[in-house]
């Protein structure tokens, strides 16, 4: 595809190998640079993933406990989201197709493992893992479960599928299972987002009341930028140049990458109410589990509240 491409200028990358020119012409404001605002804009991901590690690490380090609920496969998506960043910056700065591939590579990865984290996230909350394992043999905590390791492998097939496609240029199918993924992770995340809550306690039910509300909030600020920003990537596509100086390229940048970050903190939330609901309820094998609040701010942030144990009579 290419797009308003007499407005193109020659620069240090030509020619251009990737298999899209985008609305944005070339080398307007420097000649190493193709596409400036749409280069730049990536930093949303690159700086947002930086941010949000230090904010992660910050809420885990809080106590021991908290220590202890660390998920090592949100790290692994953080640097999905950070590689996402990085390869995207390369391709729209030299529409190369090597830089091309990190960019799309990269997207699909990021994604399979967020499916990977919400099928598996049931398991880590009853605490059904291979306890006498050595961690090395789970990866330091990133297949805690048999189960977890067949769903992983199975995402690692398919994340090779997609890469294979890629690499031979048949983007319907990469597109397509890319799509699925995103269709499908947003299925499982209104799921978690919606669950029902199990604590009837009514010196919890409170609590769980306002952790539930906070869950679908963050998800729909989830579904909200990804969708507001596909729009605009559509736009984008299908009526070049007419708006073309509105950057509208830059800006789904910018949603997508709120949108992970969104994700993120909706993984974190959700695994610990989750976590908080079914040990109370006496439905897992837990004896102690966490509060935590969303904090509203410009950028939402997950805070420790308490740790609580689960109920004498509950205790399995």
């Amino acid at each position: 595809m290419e797009l308003n491409t007499e407005n193109n200028l020659p620069g240090f990358w030509d020619p251009l190998t990737s298999t899209i020119d985008w609305c944005e012409p070339n080398y307007q404001h420097s000649h190493y640079i193709a596409e400036t605002w749409n280069t730049l804009s990536n930093l949303i991901y690159i700086i947002g993933a930086f941010i949000f590690l230090l904010r992660v690490e910050k809420f885990y380090r809080t106590n021991n406990f908290t220590r202890s609920l660390r998920l090592p496969r949100l790290y692994v998506e953080i640097f999905g989201v950070f590689m996402v960043g990085v390869g995207s910056f390369l391709f729209h700065m030299t529409l190369l197709r090597e830089h091309q591939m990190m960019d799309e590579v990269a997207m699909n990865f990021t994604i399979l493992m967020h499916l990977y984290s919400l099928l598996n996230m049931e398991d880590e909350i009853d605490g059904e893992k291979d306890a006498n394992k050595p961690r090395i043999l789970t990866l330091f905590g990133l297949f805690p479960s048999v189960k977890a390791m067949i769903s992983g492998i199975g995402f690692f097939g398919t994340f090779i599928v997609s890469w294979a496609a890629w690499n031979l240029m048949e983007p319907v199918i990469f597109q397509s299972l890319f799509g699925a993924s995103i269709l499908t992770s947003v299925i499982m995340s209104a799921q978690r987002a919606y669950k029902k809550i199990d604590v009837v306690d009514s010196v919890h039910l409170e609590y769980m009341q306002k952790a539930r509300k906070d869950k679908i909030l963050i998800f729909w600020l989830v579904v909200i930028s990804s969708v507001g920003g596909f729009a605009v990537w559509l736009l984008d596509n299908f009526s070049c140049p007419r708006y073309e100086h509105l950057k509208l390229h830059s800006i789904w940048h910018i949603c997508t990458g709120l949108g992970c970050l969104f994700y993120g903190l909706f993984v974190i939330h959700a695994y610990n109410v989750d976590l908080f609901d079914r040990t109370m309820a006496g439905l897992n094998q837990r004896t102690h589990a966490i509060k935590t609040s969303v904090s509203w701010s410009i950028f939402p942030s997950i805070t420790f509240i308490e740790v609580v144990e689960k109920p004498k009579s509950k205790i399995q």
